[in-house]
């Protein structure tokens, strides 16, 4: 199973409690969205921090990565 979560503007502080909820539920995978517009310094520092923080319990995946 798959879920999607947004992660413009506040949303992008609870990018752990959506993983953790979506593990506890089973979901197998989730896909975090978010607009290139919404894109904020803050936003990015807050991702890199949760990728750091999980990139050895979790794989990530980019668009470039398909390609």
């Amino acid at each position: 199973m798959l879920l999607s979560a947004c992660v413009d503007g506040y949303f992008v502080t609870r990018m752990q409690k959506i993983t953790d909820r979506n593990e506890r539920k089973g979901f197998e995978e989730t896909v975090f969205l978010g607009h290139p517009k919404a894109c904020t310094v803050y936003a990015m520092k807050k991702l890199e921090s949760f990728v750091l923080k999980n990139k050895s319990r979790h794989q990530f995946v980019t668009f470039s990565d398909l390609l």
